[in-house]
């Protein structure tokens, strides 16, 4: 029940509105966030349509979600770099579900910035290796370091790029422990305002 209490018919829309409210600059910012989303929908791979994304008084963020909890990839980095001055973050978890009636639909999960970052913080994992596509749409596979150190991150024809820590396994049992954590906030919320008055 509690997931669906987070549905959003219209995701753009509602997203749109949280930016009027809290972002004094740089709204366009959003305008990336939007197109972004949106062509997620078309994504058959869920970890592609889980998405981060943070508000803040000069601008927005729109990254990944399984890329935040590895460690320096432009998502994590992004994500963490408002570690020390949280204040005035909005941050949500999107998950997109499709589009209905020319809408983006799914979930908007509203997230504690200032704790969550530090759970970032603290169980992000190193990047083992890198998978993409070349510029004749083959698969390829590369360690981290080997693919850094080329001239690989600059080629415009690299497209798909996947990071992969040593043990998938351990990173999907990171993301799930955090999304029950969201669950956990949210009871604990909902018990204090129901709590009676003394």
């Amino acid at each position: 029940m509690a997931q669906r209490n987070n549905y959003q018919p219209d995701i753009l829309s509602h997203l749109a509105e949280i930016v009027q409210k809290n972002t004094r600059a740089y709204t366009t910012d959003f305008d990336f966030d939007a197109k972004r989303l949106w062509d997620s929908a078309q994504e058959t791979d869920m970890e592609r349509r889980s998405f981060l994304w943070m508000c803040r008084l000069l601008g927005t963020w729109c990254v990944l979600e399984r890329e935040v909890f590895l460690d320096d990839t432009n998502a994590n980095c992004i994500w963490t770099h408002y570690a020390d001055c949280p204040d005035g973050i909005l941050a949500y978890r999107i998950v997109i579900e499709g589009i209905r009636d020319g809408k983006l639909t799914g979930r908007v999960i509203p997230i504690d910035y200032a704790k969550q970052v530090q759970r970032v913080i603290k169980s992000a994992l190193p990047v083992a290796k890198i998978q993409y596509r070349d510029k004749d749409d083959s698969f390829c596979e590369n360690s981290y370091h080997a693919f850094m150190n080329s001239s690989m991150p600059y080629d415009e024809a690299i497209h798909d790029i996947r990071y992969v820590p040593e043990s998938e396994a351990e990173l999907q049992h990171i993301l799930m422990l955090e999304h029950r954590m969201e669950q956990k906030t949210k009871c604990s919320c909902r018990a204090k305002s129901t709590a009676p008055q003394r």
